[in-house]
Protein backbone atom coordinates (compact mmCIF):
# COMPACT_ATOMS: atom_id res chain seq x y z
CA UNK A 1 0.00 0.00 0.00
CA UNK A 2 2.93 2.49 0.71
CA UNK A 3 4.15 1.74 -2.78
CA UNK A 4 0.98 2.70 -4.05
CA UNK A 5 0.92 6.41 -2.39
CA UNK A 6 4.18 6.85 -3.45
CA UNK A 7 2.91 6.72 -7.04
CA UNK A 8 -0.18 8.43 -6.75
CA UNK A 9 1.83 11.29 -5.18
CA UNK A 10 4.76 11.14 -7.99
CA UNK A 11 1.80 11.08 -10.44
CA UNK A 12 -0.02 14.01 -8.83
CA UNK A 13 3.36 16.00 -9.08
CA UNK A 14 3.90 15.30 -12.43
CA UNK A 15 0.43 16.88 -12.99
CA UNK A 16 0.79 19.68 -11.28
CA UNK A 17 4.13 20.10 -13.07
CA UNK A 18 2.43 19.81 -16.42
CA UNK A 19 -0.43 22.36 -15.95
CA UNK A 20 2.41 24.89 -14.78
CA UNK A 21 3.76 24.28 -18.08
CA UNK A 22 0.44 25.13 -19.71
CA UNK A 23 0.14 28.08 -16.95
CA UNK A 24 -2.79 27.01 -15.33
CA UNK A 25 -2.81 26.90 -11.46
CA UNK A 26 -4.68 23.68 -10.24
CA UNK A 27 -7.59 24.22 -8.09
CA UNK A 28 -9.58 22.60 -5.49
CA UNK A 29 -12.75 21.12 -6.50
CA UNK A 30 -15.36 18.88 -4.81
CA UNK A 31 -15.10 15.41 -6.30
CA UNK A 32 -16.07 11.98 -5.27
CA UNK A 33 -13.80 9.39 -5.28
CA UNK A 34 -14.28 5.50 -5.88
CA UNK A 35 -11.12 4.43 -3.68
CA UNK A 36 -10.90 0.69 -5.56
CA UNK A 37 -10.46 3.00 -9.23
CA UNK A 38 -7.54 5.23 -6.89
CA UNK A 39 -6.03 1.94 -5.83
CA UNK A 40 -5.90 0.73 -9.16
CA UNK A 41 -5.19 3.20 -11.39
CA UNK A 42 -3.81 5.97 -9.28
CA UNK A 43 -7.21 8.03 -11.58
CA UNK A 44 -9.73 9.02 -8.96
CA UNK A 45 -13.60 8.53 -10.96
CA UNK A 46 -14.69 12.38 -10.18
CA UNK A 47 -17.75 14.68 -10.48
CA UNK A 48 -17.11 18.32 -10.50
CA UNK A 49 -19.55 20.64 -10.13
CA UNK A 50 -19.61 22.39 -13.47
CA UNK A 51 -18.46 19.02 -15.95
CA UNK A 52 -18.86 15.26 -15.51
CA UNK A 53 -16.70 12.73 -17.75
CA UNK A 54 -16.36 9.00 -18.18
CA UNK A 55 -15.03 6.38 -18.66
CA UNK A 56 -11.63 6.97 -16.95
CA UNK A 57 -9.69 5.16 -18.03
CA UNK A 58 -11.13 5.46 -21.34
CA UNK A 59 -10.60 3.74 -24.65
CA UNK A 60 -11.36 5.37 -27.30
CA UNK A 61 -15.09 7.50 -27.04
CA UNK A 62 -14.86 10.10 -23.67
CA UNK A 63 -17.78 11.44 -23.33
CA UNK A 64 -18.25 15.37 -21.61
CA UNK A 65 -21.32 16.40 -19.98
CA UNK A 66 -21.77 20.23 -19.09
CA UNK A 67 -23.88 20.79 -16.17
CA UNK A 68 -24.29 24.36 -17.31
CA UNK A 69 -25.38 26.18 -20.70
CA UNK A 70 -22.36 26.42 -22.41
CA UNK A 71 -22.06 27.03 -25.71
CA UNK A 72 -18.37 26.35 -27.99
CA UNK A 73 -16.51 25.22 -24.77
CA UNK A 74 -12.92 24.45 -26.00
CA UNK A 75 -11.37 21.26 -24.99
CA UNK A 76 -7.53 20.84 -25.57
CA UNK A 77 -5.89 17.27 -24.81
CA UNK A 78 -2.24 17.60 -23.55
CA UNK A 79 0.38 14.59 -23.11
CA UNK A 80 2.45 13.55 -20.12
CA UNK A 81 5.52 15.91 -21.27
CA UNK A 82 2.69 19.26 -21.76
CA UNK A 83 2.19 19.12 -25.68
CA UNK A 84 -0.81 20.07 -27.21
CA UNK A 85 -2.09 16.81 -29.10
CA UNK A 86 -5.82 17.02 -29.71
CA UNK A 87 -8.12 19.95 -29.68
CA UNK A 88 -12.40 19.84 -30.44
CA UNK A 89 -15.25 21.95 -29.42
CA UNK A 90 -18.11 20.66 -27.65
CA UNK A 91 -21.49 22.87 -28.89
CA UNK A 92 -23.98 21.35 -26.87
CA UNK A 93 -24.38 19.86 -23.06
CA UNK A 94 -23.11 16.45 -24.01
CA UNK A 95 -20.51 15.74 -26.26
CA UNK A 96 -18.47 11.84 -27.65
CA UNK A 97 -15.07 12.85 -28.45
CA UNK A 98 -13.15 10.32 -29.84
CA UNK A 99 -9.33 9.30 -28.71
CA UNK A 100 -9.01 6.50 -30.11
CA UNK A 101 -6.11 8.36 -32.90
CA UNK A 102 -3.98 8.94 -29.84
CA UNK A 103 -1.56 6.91 -28.38
CA UNK A 104 -2.02 4.82 -24.86
CA UNK A 105 -1.10 6.77 -22.01
CA UNK A 106 -2.05 9.80 -19.38
CA UNK A 107 -3.59 13.28 -20.69
CA UNK A 108 -4.67 16.16 -19.21
CA UNK A 109 -7.75 17.93 -20.65
CA UNK A 110 -8.64 21.30 -20.14
CA UNK A 111 -11.60 22.70 -20.34
CA UNK A 112 -12.19 26.63 -21.86
CA UNK A 113 -15.47 28.53 -21.83
CA UNK A 114 -16.54 31.47 -23.45
CA UNK A 115 -15.54 33.78 -20.67
CA UNK A 116 -11.96 32.02 -20.43
CA UNK A 117 -12.07 30.05 -17.85
CA UNK A 118 -10.77 26.86 -17.10
CA UNK A 119 -11.51 23.13 -15.99
CA UNK A 120 -8.69 20.44 -16.06
CA UNK A 121 -8.85 17.10 -15.18
CA UNK A 122 -6.76 13.80 -16.19
CA UNK A 123 -7.48 10.87 -17.88
CA UNK A 124 -5.91 7.51 -18.71
CA UNK A 125 -6.43 5.90 -22.11
CA UNK A 126 -5.87 2.07 -22.21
Amino acid sequence: MRKINKAIMMLAICICSIAKLMGQEIKKHKVSVNPIAEVCTGINNTTYDEFNFYPNPVEDILSITLNKKQNNTKVYFYNSVGALVKQDIIETSTALISIKDLPRGAYLIKLQNNENENQTFKIILK
